[in-house]
C-alpha cells in the first residue's frame, strides 16, 4: 500500500499480479518472438506500477493509458482510476473506478468490490461541479486545457475540488479564460462575457474605394445602357419609316406599272396596224417612263433593304444594352468576388 499526501492509495499486488497474469500465459516465447500489443500493455503496465509505488503518479497515468490502450483488460483501470486520484483528479478516478465495476463484473471479488467502492465514495467527496451562463450556441468550452464538449449543455459539468482555469471558444469572439475555484459538493457559477472580435479597421479604406469604383461602375454602366437603347430606338424608328416609304413607292409604281403598260399596248397596237403612222415622240415617251417605273422599283428594294438592316441593328443594340458586364461585389466584412450580370 502508498500513501499519498490526500488519501492511502492501494496498488496491490493482487491486482497487478491478476493483470500481469492475464497478460502473460502462454504468450511468453523467448526474446527473439516479435514484441505483440500484449507485451507493451505488459511492459507499460510494469512501468505504470513501478511509478505508483514511488509516488510518482503522473507519470504512472500516463503508463497505465497506454497500457490499457495497447491491450484493454478491467484490472488496469483500477490502477488507472488510483493514479488519477492521487493526481488530483477525482471526477477521471470515480469514472475509471466505475467502468472498472462494470467492464470487471463477477471476475472481482466482494472485498475487492467493497473496497472500491470506498474508494469511489471518497473521490465523490472531492468533486464539485461548475455553471457557465452567457454563452452562445456551439462555444467551444474547456477545463484546464481539455475540451469539456460544445455548448448547449445540459447542466453543470464536474471537475474536482481546486482552482482551475476555464476558457471558452466561440466563433467570431475573443477567447474567454477565467480561473474558478471548484468546492467539493457545491457548483460554482461562472458568468462568461465573451467580446465580439473588432472588424479589420486596416481594410475599411480599400473597401470602400472599391465600393465607390463598383457605384461609379454600374452608374456608367446604366448611362451606356440607357444611350445604346435610345440609339436603338432611334434605329427601329427609322427602319419603319424607311420601310413604310419603300412599301409606298412599291404600290404607287405598281399603279403607274398599269397605266404604263396600257399605254404600251395601245402603242404597239396602232403600229401593227400602220407603221407609217406610229408617234415617235410617243414612243420616247413610253421608253421614258419604263426607265422611270425600273429606278422606282430599284430605290424601293433599296429602301426595303435598309429598313431591314436598321431594324436588325436595332433589335441587337436594345437586347445587348447592358449585357453580361464584369461585376465586382464586395461584402460587409470585406469579401470581394467577381462576376458577370446580365442584362436584365
Amino acid at each position: 500500500m502508498l500513501t499519498s499526501k490526500t488519501t492511502r492509495m492501494v496498488f496491490g499486488p493482487a491486482v497487478g499480479h491478476a493483470f500481469a497474469t492475464a497478460l502473460c500465459m502462454g504468450l511468453w516465447a523467448g526474446s527473439a518472438r516479435a514484441e505483440t500489443p500484449v507485451d507493451a500493455a505488459r511492459a507499460h503496465f510494469e512501468r505504470g506500477y513501478t511509478l505508483a509505488q514511488q509516488g510518482a503518479f503522473e507519470p504512472a497515468v500516463a503508463e497505465f493509458e497506454l497500457a490499457y490502450a495497447a491491450s484493454p483488460h478491467f484490472s488496469v483501470l483500477f490502477n488507472l482510476g488510483q493514479a488519477y486520484g492521487a493526481s488530483g483528479r477525482a471526477v477521471q478516478a470515480e469514472r475509471t473506478l466505475l467502468r472498472y465495476l462494470e467492464l470487471g463484473g463477477e471476475q472481482i471479488d466482494a472485498e475487492q468490490r467493497r473496497r472500491t467502492l470506498a474508494l469511489i465514495e471518497h473521490y465523490r467527496r472531492r468533486i464539485g461541479q461548475i455553471a457557465l451562463s452567457g454563452l452562445p450556441r456551439g462555444a467551444v468550452v474547456s477545463l484546464d486545457g481539455e475540451d469539456q464538449g460544445q455548448t448547449p449543455f445540459q447542466g453543470p459539468f464536474e471537475a474536482s475540488a481546486g482552482r482551475h482555469a476555464v476558457s471558452v471558444r466561440a466563433l467570431g469572439h475573443q477567447p474567454f479564460v477565467l480561473a474558478v475555484d471548484v468546492k467539493a459538493g457545491e457548483i460554482s457559477e461562472l458568468p462568461v462575457v465573451l467580446v465580439p472580435l473588432p472588424k479589420p479597421v486596416a481594410n475599411d479604406a480599400a473597401v470602400a474605394a472599391l465600393r465607390a469604383s463598383r457605384s461609379a461602375h454600374e452608374e456608367a454602366q446604366q448611362q451606356r445602357a440607357k444611350t445604346q437603347k435610345l440609339v436603338a430606338l432611334g434605329l427601329g424608328g427609322g427602319a419603319i419609316l424607311t420601310g413604310g416609304a419603300a412599301i409606298t413607292l412599291a404600290i404607287v409604281n405598281s399603279s403607274r406599272y398599269a397605266d404604263w403598260r396600257h399605254d404600251a399596248d395601245a402603242f404597239l397596237s396602232a403600229f401593227r396596224e400602220d407603221p407609217s403612222a406610229a408617234n415617235l415622240d410617243q414612243l420616247d415617251a413610253l421608253l421614258a417612263e419604263e426607265n422611270a417605273i425600273r429606278n422606282r422599283d430599284s430605290l424601293a428594294i433599296g429602301l426595303g433593304a435598309a429598313a431591314g438592316t436598321l431594324a436588325v441593328a436595332a433589335l441587337g443594340l436594345y437586347l445587348t444594352a447592358g449585357s453580361s458586364t464584369p461585376t465586382l461585389s464586395v461584402s460587409p466584412q470585406g469579401g470581394m468576388s467577381v462576376g458577370y450580370r446580365g442584362a436584365f
